[in-house]
């Protein structure tokens, strides 16, 4: 069954409708992109945690199973505890050669990518997403960069050298994310902040 709360396809920056202008002006997150399997983590029964997949609602057993037997999965189970409203994504990176090829784990770990908060129906922002990761002790996604442009110019130069660093440390890429709570002012999408 597919999975009503997936996460959101991330497309390149050159592909971001209506048009990459919408950064214009945003506080921007340069976070790291790793290789390995985009997992849910969230209530569904109360007391039970419910592992959904990138695309469906019930991840494969195989996966369930690794995600369960990883260190850090007891902490994501307390955080859940303590914040059931959360819908904690992560990444389950396997041991050994990862899916692209690109790294080489030494062993199974889940890495908290982001959580969304469905009473506020809205993903934390970055620094929220850390806080709670640096409280339960559960890696995160590491920050590369916080930046803000004024010019399509500005923010592209600094894309070719995200592009470029990604290359030189050999990391499959850079996910740019926004404060959700700001929402763009531009006349493309109607939304002000």
């Amino acid at each position: 069954m597919t999975w009503k709360h997936r996460y959101p396809h991330i497309s390149n920056i050159e592909s971001l409708k209506p048009t990459p202008r919408v950064l214009l002006g945003m506080r921007l997150f340069w976070t790291y992109k790793l290789d390995g399997s985009n997992l849910g983590f969230w209530i569904k029964t109360i007391g039970k945690i419910h592992i959904s997949s990138r695309n469906l609602e019930d991840a494969s057993q195989d996966l369930e199973t690794l995600a369960r037997a990883t260190e850090e999965y007891s902490n994501i189970a307390i955080l859940l505890g303590d914040f059931p409203q959360f819908i904690v994504y992560a990444e389950l990176c396997r041991k050994g050669r990862s899916v692209t090829g690109i790294d080489i784990y030494d062993r199974d770990f889940l890495v908290i990518f982001d959580i969304y908060d469905l009473h506020a129906e809205s993903f934390l922002n970055y620094t929220a997403v850390y806080q709670h990761c640096y409280h339960y002790k559960i890696p995160c996604v590491k920050l590369y960069a916080e930046t803000r442009h004024r010019t399509m110019k500005d923010l592209m130069k600094f894309c070719n050298h995200v592009t470029e660093y990604c290359k030189e440390n050999h990391l499959e890429g850079m996910v740019i994310k926004t404060d959700p709570t700001k929402k763009c002012r531009c006349k493309d999408c109607g939304n002000e902040w």
